[in-house]
């Protein structure tokens, strides 16, 4: 299809990522849509993440993405494996919510959502800060 440019591979299988990227025609970009598989993405020759995390800790996003888009693994690797427990923590209830969550606990939104999304439970929430604590986000 001539007028498509590019795909965000949302399917959350990384095997059809990488059969796409191995057919792909010049100029057709291909951007991870999860970011669990965001570094293997690009460092296979993807063009990007379109991230959630991204919104949470965009400077250490950046410079995972950076750092892959770059072709340097190693650094790369290390963002990622920083990341991945929020990454994970972000789908332990229905999407947004506990991005959110972790974003007024930033103090950079007001946390509120509209129906028929709900704010996450106070067992989630308590994990969340929990988690914003180990990993040095929040005090």
């Amino acid at each position: 299809m001539p007028h498509l440019v590019g795909v965000n591979g949302s399917s959350g299988n990384i095997t059809q990522a990488l059969e796409i990227l191995g057919s792909r025609p010049p100029g057709f970009a291909v951007y991870a849509g999860d970011d669990i598989f965001a570094v293997p993405t690009m460092l296979m020759g993807g063009d990007g993440v379109i991230s959630v995390i991204g919104n949470e800790l965009p400077e250490w996003t950046a410079k995972m993405t950076r750092a892959a888009l770059q072709g340097d693994a190693e650094t790369a690797r290390r963002w990622h494996y920083r990341l991945q427990p929020l990454m994970q923590a972000n789908f332990w209830e229905t999407n947004p919510a506990p991005v959110k969550c972790v974003l007024a606990m930033m103090g950079r939104i007001e946390e509120s959502l509209r129906l028929p999304l709900v704010p996450v439970s106070e067992r989630t929430r308590e994990r969340l800060r929990n988690l914003l604590r180990e990993m040095g986000i929040l005090d």
